[in-house]
């Protein structure tokens, strides 16, 4: 109670990858949407629209399909806006070289978006799981050669991101040279307690944001609840007060599973071809009954064939 959530979940795979906004209702947003690439939600009004990433079809929607993206528009007291984009960068499988060309991708994507709301007048905000150590203070073990390290197209992309201060990662805004601050650590070898980790967690924000309304920057390392720590933005942005306001139509209080109401079976399925073949006496042997139905899920669009031998 008192909040909304915005949720994005991978459509491949079970439990695979997923993101989440959680605002108090007061900071209702002004719109939302779900993903980087415009392809998972068509003809709503109340997306950020905006200018989308260009390049393949299949490539936009292999960023969206993972599950690895929301964004939230919020309406400040002095008339702008903040655009909130909240992301799961994927990582690269050595196994799987091909997954280079989609981070890089998603990296893309990520920076067309953040730099569109930019120009149209938005203070902008990224925060999420980036998968990249930016720099050797970034990490436990670098390496020995770091012009290797600080060479990965990776790192490259995320030096550009961050040239000229047109966005800021915060945390070495302000803290320039501390060092072992890690905010991911090995599970299986213990690691956390020596604090062999990396930092691949990060809020960013625009340049004019790091100087009017950024307030701090910090890792929580005391919350073990994951591999992960916690990693705490402070801004003194004075936002409008929506308390009474409709969330945007992508809001999970709309999904019927959180409505409160009992649902009927039905609600999951629609009607389509039924086929029956009757028991059949043909030359004195019984052929045998089989029911086909085919039941499609209106919210996961997953169908399924079930066969009823009797």
């Amino acid at each position: 109670d008192g909040y909304h959530t915005f949720y994005s979940w991978s459509r491949l795979r079970e439990g695979y990858s997923g993101v989440a906004i959680f605002c108090k209702t007061s900071l209702t947003p002004i719109r939302a949407e779900e993903g980087l690439a415009g392809k998972l939600h068509s003809n709503l009004d109340d997306s950020l629209g905006g200018e989308y990433p260009s390049m393949d079809e299949n490539d936009l929607l292999a960023i969206d399909r993972e599950g690895r993206a929301i964004m939230t528009e919020h309406e400040l007291e002095d008339g702008t806006s903040l655009a909130l984009i909240n992301v799961y960068c994927p990582r690269v499988d050595r196994e799987k070289p091909e997954r280079l060309t989609y981070k890089l991708n998603f990296f893309s994507a990520i920076e067309q978006r953040a730099k569109c709301f930019l120009e149209r007048g938005c203070r902008v905000v990224v925060v999420g799981d980036f998968n990249v150590s930016h720099k050797p203070i970034d990490t436990c073990d670098p390496g020995d050669d770091i012009n290797y390290f600080i060479s990965s197209p990776s790192r490259l992309w995320f030096s550009k991101f961050i040239e000229n201060n047109i966005f800021i990662d915060t945390f070495r805004y302000l803290h320039p040279d501390q060092r072992e601050a890690y905010t991911c650590w090995e599970t299986l070898s213990n690691a956390r307690v020596n604090n062999y980790g990396v930092r691949i967690d990060y809020i960013f924000c625009d340049g004019a944001v790091s100087k009017l309304h950024l307030v701090d920057c910090q890792h929580r390392i005391e919350i073990e609840s994951s591999d992960h720590c916690p990693v705490i933005g402070e801004f003194n942005f004075i936002f409008s007060d929506r308390s009474a306001a409709k969330p945007p139509s992508i809001c999970t209080k709309f999904w019927s599973e959180f409505k409160g109401t009992q649902m009927k079976l039905n609600q999951f399925m629609i009607k389509t071809k039924r086929i029956r073949d009757e028991e059949i006496d043909v030359d004195g042997d019984k052929k045998q009954q089989t029911n086909e139905i085919k039941v499609t899920s209106k919210r996961t669009d997953v169908e399924a064939e079930t066969s009823l031998a009797k």
